[in-house]
């Protein structure tokens, strides 16, 4: 992944809109396609501050499903390791995804955010514009971060940034990395590196595996 020489984007009027604009009509295209498909995810935790060796972890595997309201639930289908961790961090954090809802209220808008665009980078031979995103105000399920765009379908391939608002009264700071892939005309999850400051317990890491489609024996 490399800088493009040239222009800066930030130069060109009307750039930002335009990219904002295509890439919001791609997303609701996309959400309303994906709320029909399930997403399988297999996410180990890892306490990153134990004095134990091995270092306590935990993992799960359940089916992501998204209701035509938002409504966001998980079908368990196996789980493993240091129940405590599983219960107290992984237990918590999908009840704080579940009750923010996939809504327009929390979307990637004008509406939510400030755009601005940091450059234009190569990333898999894409064009990609790189966005930074700042919330306009503090709210649930908002992020202050980047928005990586590609060029030729408006479609996200890379997110990261911190939550301005706590998820859950247990869960405090929490910073993430999201890549996707672009298949058939989507971006698909692929995986989440996220990071967050548990109360009583110190900093954990969670590492998601997407799998599209649903493959069950992927969980054995």
């Amino acid at each position: 992944m490399s800088l493009l020489a040239g222009q800066p984007p930030g130069d060109k009027p009307g750039i930002v809109p335009e990219i904002v604009d295509k890439y919001i009509q791609a997303a609701r295209i996309q959400r309303t396609v994906l709320r029909s498909e399930p997403l399988q995810m297999e996410i180990t935790a890892t306490l990153l501050k134990s004095q134990l060796k091995p270092q306590r972890q935990s993992e799960l595997c359940a089916v992501r499903r998204v209701s035509e309201s938002g409504q966001i639930a998980y079908d368990v289908l196996r789980a493993s390791g240091d129940d405590d961790i599983r219960r107290q961090v992984i237990g918590r954090y999908l009840t704080a995804e579940s009750q923010a809802r996939d809504t327009e209220s929390s979307a990637l808008t004008p509406l939510n955010y400030k755009f601005h665009l940091k450059g234009v980078v190569d990333r898999l031979g894409r064009r990609v514009h790189v966005l930074q995103l700042t919330p306009r105000k503090k709210k649930d399920g908002l992020f202050k971060g980047e928005l990586w765009v590609d060029e030729a379908t408006g479609l996200p391939v890379h997110e990261s940034g911190q939550l301005v608002k706590a998820p859950h009264r247990f869960l405090k700071r929490l910073a993430f990395v999201r890549d996707y892939q672009i298949r058939d005309g989507l971006a698909v999850p692929a995986h989440d590196d996220i990071t967050i400051d548990v109360r009583f317990w110190g900093r954990v890491a969670l590492s998601i595996r997407f799998t599209h489609p649903v493959c069950v024996s992927d969980c054995d």
